[in-house]
């Protein structure tokens, strides 16, 4: 018998728009908004205005289902059958959005079982959906929850900040004087422990850092000062006002925090600013030049991570990769597309927006800062915050690019490692910036006359067992102590300063060395003020928000700890050791591979996609430095007295230790120094004894 319209299913039609409504509530609505209210820091590092945040709003929880329900009323004019499959593919596909998030919590499943589980779920639902009435009117309950969410998630503290940002009055000081103001620099680095920049005797390491070398011989190095917070949205605003930081999540932005540096300084400087994680130099604004590009970037950030939360972890990690140390701009910073000559729509918004590949590029958007000093008056607050050594690893310390990469078979300790060989690498990055801005500042005359200031938000560990982004007081030598270097105008001799600083002491320090006056309260101490009272303990917040405070012996012990662990990782006793080689097999480095290869172990060492060293572009962006492979037919090998020597055009150049596997295999793993290619090369490998030559 032929079916027609007559024998379809009659239910009121707005019955149905009110199941659509809400089921999209809780499939689609209900996870976009839980992201955005618990991680309101995208909306700051993105500058997502009010008016796109309700724009988001409006078409997550009214245009999107009244899409779906005005598509479906245009086939229901044409046919009720038709109409009457088209609602319920649409009911299927929100419920099965709705049961795919709780299924994949089953992580040990595989993927494939997963989906069918919900296919199966969703197919038993739709069939009581279509033959039982009561289910019709149990879904209606939805509807005030779905009108529910907007409301709630409009009213959060911080999403209510950004739809109705505040004014922020300016703060009268009074200089004492009538001495002109010096200029101001401030750079803030990330994640970037002390211990990395010490050397064998624990002062500053001259010869892995030279531009931090010559800092330390003319500004104050505050040997002891420590962060108050592991995370950068804590710790920068409290180096900015002074303060410790306040429990809960609060946004970065200058209403929250209206007594920092940029608004007490804002009616005596210029402001020239950095800020890639915070917003607390100007009021929340659109991105100059942004329009309908960085909507559909933000829109597509969350149609990643949505998603994303509908996947089992495994699964969205291995299709949907994201980049860790990563803000925003996902679908154009995915492996796979990482391109920095791409032409894509959101890539050529990113250059209209920085002038380059501000946040891809870390290097190029400091070079193009310092570039920008020279256009500000003498009389400016330059501010920058570079994510650096901060992850993802991809620079060396001239700067150059390369692609830094672990093989899923290295266990968790060699990870941990290798992550730090390349972590240093980008210390040495982070002196070579230091040079540049004094380079920059001395050429427009204005460095003697300068307050700089250096200073790392955090640092960050190098345990295999522990999260090593969580401050603790066990792990206070690596995340807690940091680079702290102070010039004052004029100064011109080096001082170490070994008492208690905290980064809170900043801001006073500041506004003291200005000699302004009409100060407000704030918990740090001035470090210029001779009567300051030095706290005894150290106190600092953690990321799991417990609070710690450290007397001295402890802090002290800690901070020596992690000192002589780092002079053993790094042989820094060794002559020998830099940036690139350290440890082991260090002699052999400048041999020729003629002189080497009588020496060598019998064994066969081979190189994946050995041919890339083999030609290389001397001009690309990327080059090829990071070489890996694996020692062929030694099950029996002792790795802990060999080393893998690499020989570029006849020559030694890198030397590392080998290590196993995940699956017992000896491999290797190494970044190989700058300067040693040219556009054709020989590469060679050879297996030495660790000490003996």
């Amino acid at each position: 018998m032929k079916l027609t319209d007559t024998d379809t299913p009659r239910r009121p039609v707005i019955l149905d728009a009110i199941h659509i409504f809400g089921l999209s509530g809780i499939a689609i609505a209900y996870p976009i908004f839980l992201f955005l209210r618990t991680n309101p820091a995208y909306l700051v590092v993105n500058e997502v205005p009010a008016s796109q945040l309700r724009s988001i709003i409006l078409f997550v929880s009214v245009l999107g289902p009244v899409a779906i329900v005005f598509a479906n009323l245009v086939v229901r004019s044409i046919s009720t059958r038709v109409y009457s499959v088209s609602h319920m593919v649409s009911v299927a596909g929100l419920v099965g959005l709705g049961f795919l998030p709780l299924f994949s919590r089953f992580e040990s499943l595989p993927v494939w079982f997963i989906f069918l589980l919900c296919a199966v779920v969703t197919v038993l639902f739709m069939r009581e959906y279509w033959t039982n009435p009561f289910i019709h009117w149990c879904l209606c309950v939805l509807l005030p929850i779905a009108i529910w969410l907007p409301i709630q998630f409009a009213n959060d503290v911080n999403i209510r900040q950004i739809l109705n940002p505040e004014t922020v009055e300016d703060i009268s000081l009074q200089p004492a004087g009538d001495d002109p103001l010096p200029p101001i620099v401030m750079i803030v680095y990330d994640e970037f422990p002390l211990i990395d920049l010490l050397d064998a005797d624990g002062e500053i390491d001259a010869k892995r850092f030279p531009n931090f070398g010559a800092l330390r011989d003319q500004s104050v190095w505050y040997a002891n000062a420590t962060t108050v917070h592991d995370q950068t949205l804590k710790s920068v605003p409290s180096m900015l006002t002074g303060r410790y930081p306040e429990e809960g999540t609060i946004l970065p932005l200058p209403e929250n925090y209206p007594e920092s540096l940029f608004n007490l300084l804002r009616g005596y400087y210029d402001l020239h600013t950095f800020e890639p994680v915070t917003n607390l130099s100007d009021t929340f604004a659109a991105p100059e030049g942004a329009g309908i590009t960085h909507l559909l970037m933000v829109v597509s950030d969350l149609a990643i991570f949505y998603t994303r939360s509908l996947l089992p972890e495994p699964a969205a990690d291995n299709w949907l990769p994201l980049e860790n140390g990563i803000w925003g701009g996902f679908l154009e910073r995915m492996p796979e597309r990482r391109k920095e000559d791409s032409k894509r729509t959101m890539s050529q918004w990113l250059r209209d927006k920085n002038g380059s590949d501000e946040i891809l590029h870390r290097w190029a958007s400091t070079k193009k800062y310092i570039a920008e000093m020279g256009t500000h008056s003498a009389s400016t607050f330059h501010f920058f915050h570079v994510t650096i050594p901060h992850h993802p690893y991809d620079y060396l310390p001239s700067g150059q690019r390369y692609t830094f990469e672990i093989s899923p078979d290295v266990d968790n300790v060699h990870t941990v490692r290798l992550k730090r060989e390349a972590h240093i690498l980008q210390a040495g990055l982070a002196d070579t910036m230091l040079g540049e801005f004094r380079a920059e500042l001395e050429r427009l005359g204005r460095w003697d006359d300068a307050l700089v200031v250096l200073v790392a938000d955090h640092g960050e560990g190098y345990s295999a067992e522990a999260n090593n982004r969580i401050l603790t007081p066990e792990n206070l030598g690596y995340i807690g102590f940091i680079p702290l270097f102070i010039k004052y105008p004029g100064q011109e001799s080096g001082e170490r300063d070994d008492t208690n600083v905290q980064t809170i002491d900043i801001a006073p320090t500041v506004l003291d060395a200005l000699k302004l006056q009409n100060l407000p309260d704030m918990d740090g101490r001035s470090l210029v003020d001779k009567n300051a009272a030095i706290p005894d303990v150290k106190t600092f917040i953690s990321h799991s928000g417990n609070g710690y405070r450290v007397e001295k012996d402890s802090y002290t012990i800690r901070r020596e700890a992690a000192r002589m662990e780092t002079k053993s990782f790094f042989a820094l006793d060794d002559l020998l050791s830099d940036l690139f080689n350290y440890g082991p097999g260090t002699q052999y480095l400048g041999k020729s591979f003629e002189s080497l290869k009588p020496v060598a172990l019998r064994y066969q060492v081979g190189v994946f996609d050995l041919k890339k060293f083999e030609t290389v572009n001397l001009e690309a962006k990327r080059r090829p430095h990071l070489i890996k492979g694996q020692i062929l037919n030694a099950a029996d090998l002792d790795l802990g007295n060999c080393v893998v020597v690499v020989c570029v055009n006849g020559t030694a150049r890198a030397v590392t230790r080998p290590f196993l596997s995940k699956i017992g295999q000896p491999s290797f793993h190494k970044v190989l120094p700058e300067g040693i290619f040219k556009a054709s090369n020989e590469i060679e490998l050879l297996l030495l004894p660790a000490t003996t030559l």
